[in-house]
């Protein structure tokens, strides 16, 4: 009898202590909303300054990836109300395509563009998942600090150039063979459909997961 009213008394405050400590998934949602929130706030009065520090880093990439283009010019700019990285290429040579000549004019040129946000949104997501990811000791903090600059570039590198050849390379695949298949088309198609986001997600929880329990070296 005396076992059972034990229970009984023990019952309502493991119920309200059950309630009031929140779950894993609950604070790591927490932390998530305070961290990205705080990043916005952080990132609204730099403007476009951060994205322009990436431009010769994209550049790079475009321009190694970029053949048969040359790059004339990587800015930021203004379309309409949206902010945009504007991408002008001329063409380098001829290009051989499904058995086709194409020997483009010397003269000219195209301009690609991708809004700004596909910088900033997929770096906020990364860096407020991998912050608020679950951590055993302060010092795994650490470890994810150094993980978060690598994987910060993985992901744009793998966005941003990538939708600016997509944009150029559907116009020439549009004028010149509309039925073939591309890889790179493919791609662009799936970061419009949230993929960015999703990559961004997942390079992050890497870096959480890799770093949620770092021991010392003995």
């Amino acid at each position: 009898m005396l076992t059972a009213l034990r229970r009984a008394e023990r019952g309502p405050r493991d119920a309200a202590a059950a309630w009031r400590m929140p779950s894993p998934a609950l604070s790591f949602v927490g932390k998530f909303l305070v961290i990205s929130a705080a990043l916005a706030l952080a990132a609204a009065p730099l403007g476009p300054g951060p994205a322009r520090t990436l431009l010769p880093l994209l550049r790079a990439e475009i321009t190694w990836l970029g053949d048969p283009f040359r790059v004339e010019d990587l800015s930021v700019g203004r379309e309409g109300a949206d902010q945009v990285i504007r991408l002008q290429v001329a063409p380098a040579h001829a290009l051989r395509l499904s058995g086709r000549l194409l020997t483009p004019d010397p003269h000219g040129r195209a301009d690609a563009t991708t809004l700004l946000g596909n910088i900033t949104l997929p770096a906020v997501l990364l860096l407020a998942t991998a912050l608020a990811w679950p951590a055993r000791q302060p010092r795994c903090y650490v470890w994810r600090a150094a993980l978060l600059a690598p994987a910060l570039l993985l992901t744009l590198a793998l966005i941003v150039p990538l939708l600016l050849l997509g944009s150029l390379w559907g116009l020439v695949l549009q004028a010149a063979d509309p039925e073939r298949f591309s890889p790179l088309l493919l791609w662009c198609d799936c970061l419009h459909s949230g993929g960015a986001a999703a990559l961004a997600a997942a390079l992050g929880i890497c870096a959480g997961r890799l770093t949620q329990d770092v021991r010392p070296s003995r």
